[in-house]
């Protein structure tokens, strides 16, 4: 009995001086934020520093791809046969493709196709339906041109046959297979 009281005694007091070490340890979250296990809500400056980071990476991306000769840019193709859009991504070959909400650049991101890494993982843009390399990484999301919206093509995300939402791809990013 006594042997049991002297193991429960210590397991109390183990577990007692780790909970306290845990709620002074950080936690990193990000790249840019370290909040500790006992913060519930990020700071202003944290997230000002996340938004400057989101904000220098899109700049970074766009530039490179405005700056590069047309001859190093891929664009996505759409299928005469089934409407589907596709894009296998090419190392040498520059692509980011946005999908929006509404056919104007200003709206909301909804999905990425891009080549940057830094685009791509952790979904940095928070696109509701993913950020991707390739159209072949898009578990069970198909893009199936729609129509012509001015500047842009309208395509539906496809997940199991159900059409889960619309979005809007400027069409210098198309191509049409012929």
């Amino acid at each position: 009995m006594t042997r049991l009281f002297c193991f429960l005694a210590l397991l109390f007091l183990f577990s007692c001086s780790n909970s306290n070490a845990d709620k002074k340890t950080a936690t990193n979250i990000s790249d840019t934020i370290k909040v500790s296990k006992t913060d519930t809500v990020p700071t202003a400056k944290e997230i000002s520093s996340v938004s400057t980071r989101i904000d220098s990476i899109d700049k970074s991306n766009s530039s490179t791809i405005a700056a590069d000769d047309k001859k190093y840019i891929q664009k996505a193709m759409v299928s005469k046969s089934d409407s589907l859009i596709w894009l296998t991504a090419n190392m040498k070959l520059d692509h980011r493709i946005f999908g929006y909400e509404k056919p104007d650049t200003a709206s909301r991101k909804m999905i990425l196709i891009s080549i940057f890494t830094n685009d791509v993982e952790g979904n940095p843009f928070k696109c509701p339906f993913g950020s991707y390399y390739q159209t072949s990484n898009m578990e069970n999301i198909r893009l199936k041109y729609v129509s012509q919206q001015g500047q842009f093509i309208k395509a539906n995300v496809i997940n199991s046959d159900t059409i889960q939402g619309s979005v809007y791809i400027e069409k210098k990013w198309i191509e049409f297979d012929e």
